[in-house]
């Protein structure tokens, strides 16, 4: 571990200890007006309570939105700026990519077979992704019907929106159990949260953090 891994974990792990011991007394706090002021709390619940609909607010994202170069200037001008950056990336990459050097400044993060590999199978990434840049750069100044078939082949759109209906539905079944029975709601959330209170205490007092 580097001494700036080691610094950074010693001074956000207390802080996420004090964080979890305070959520935790708010947390038996809650389990007491359960149990003493059960209505009060379930006012105060339907104060705080809002439901945000990750649907609704990822809709403008899921809009598709045509790119497409209507001028005979647009595919050229695309096609040699694609291939110009994608041929001085891989220059750059196959001249100037040294795996020891990579290997050096991620050592002690993986194993050094591990990160040997991942360094060579990063630079071979990039330069096959900068050939594929190239060669769609020249088919667009060269053959930009060719490429206007493939892309239209190939070219689908995807929403996450139709595949997350039942994960954005309201599901109140562990409400409803509350609301039917607030004390021993309560009681459960009290015991839970001594139990950490306790224990998360006890590592702050002693600052026995582990790290």
């Amino acid at each position: 571990m580097t001494l700036f891994q080691s610094t950074l974990l010693q001074l956000l792990f207390p802080a996420l200890l004090i964080f979890l011991f305070a959520g935790n007394l708010v947390a038996i706090l809650i389990g007491a007006g359960m149990i003493l002021r059960a209505e009060s709390m379930f006012r105060f619940f339907g104060l705080m309570n809002r439901w945000v609909s990750m649907r609704k607010a990822l809709r403008p994202v899921e809009i598709p939105r045509n790119l497409e170069i209507g001028s005979t200037w647009g595919p050229l001008l695309l096609g040699i700026t694609f291939s110009f950056g994608a041929s001085i990336s891989m220059v750059a990459l196959l001249r100037t990519y040294e795996v020891a050097a990579v290997t050096a400044l991620f050592r002690g993060s993986l194993p050094p077979v591990l990160l040997e590999m991942a360094a060579q199978g990063a630079k071979w990434f990039l330069v096959v992704g900068n050939a594929l840049a190239m060669v769609a750069g020249l088919m667009l100044i060269f053959l930009p019907d060719v490429f206007a078939r493939l892309a239209a082949r190939a070219d689908h759109w995807y929403s996450a929106r139709q595949f997350d209906k039942d994960m954005d539905a309201m599901h109140l079944t562990l409400d409803r159990w509350v609301q039917a029975s607030p004390r021993a709601a309560g009681w459960i959330i009290i015991v839970l949260g001594v139990f950490v209170v306790v224990n998360l205490g006890g590592m702050i007092l002693s600052k026995n953090y582990g790290v």
